[in-house]
């Protein structure tokens, strides 16, 4: 991944490409297509996209993902947002899942130990309430239907996104990137010797438990969970 910082948002509006935009529907989902405007045209959008990235200076060091295909570029503007750009979607969800985990893994994980109904493995009979309530509304079944209809394309950019949470949690595992901040201090209170001792490998079903908790607090808090 090559990180770049900077405030001058009005890149972002000059770049045709993004690896997080819809694009073309009808093309095969996943990959870029060549210029579309034909060989004469000059460089494609992609092409002028990462030239106009590319000269955004680094201001913090490239590091080498496993899985990625290709070189991804990672811009973040005001506020430290981070805008991916990537050539195809399993590199964009490896990236993905590598910022979101470095930026928000201790809420991520307390959100998907709710929807599977397991919070309390972490943080003991405080949270088994909280479980017993999960299961009683059903999160693991939507969270198991979710799963098990996610379409091929879609499942190959979410194993991307696993990748690179995995990816974050193995480092931080190493030593080579700090655990998040809350697990430094809930380590030694929940008699865990290293803080990525409480640091789980993720699936795609994690992810999928954690949509099942915004289902739960948007559509079907109330009511049949299974006819809703």
């Amino acid at each position: 991944i090559q990180p770049i910082r900077s405030a001058i948002f009005v890149l972002l509006c000059l770049t045709v490409f993004s690896g997080c935009g819809d694009g073309d529907r009808s093309k095969k989902a996943g990959d870029l297509s060549a210029d579309t405007l034909g060989a004469d045209s000059g460089p494609s959008a992609t092409e002028q996209a990462f030239e106009l990235i590319s000269s955004v200076p680094e201001n913090e060091a490239s590091r080498a993902l496993a899985g990625l295909s290709n070189e991804v570029h990672v811009l973040r503007t005001e506020g430290g947002v981070p805008h991916i750009y990537a050539t195809n979607r399993h590199d964009l969800g490896i990236t993905l899942g590598f910022l979101i985990a470095q930026d928000r893994y201790f809420v991520m994980d307390l959100q998907r130990r709710l929807g599977l109904g397991n919070l309390s493995e972490l943080l003991g009979d405080t949270a088994l309430s909280n479980d017993q309530e999960a299961r009683g509304v059903g999160h693991r079944l939507v969270s198991q239907r979710l799963y098990e209809n996610i379409s091929p394309e879609l499942l190959d950019y979410l194993e991307g996104v696993t990748k690179g949470i995995n990816h974050y949690i193995a480092r931080v595992a190493d030593g080579s990137l700090p655990a998040p901040s809350e697990l430094d201090v809930a380590a030694p209170l929940l008699g865990a010797e290293n803080p990525s001792d409480l640091m789980e490998t993720w699936d795609v079903q994690d992810l999928a438990a954690m949509v099942a908790v915004v289902m739960y607090e948007t559509n079907y808090e109330t009511g049949d969970v299974s006819r809703d």
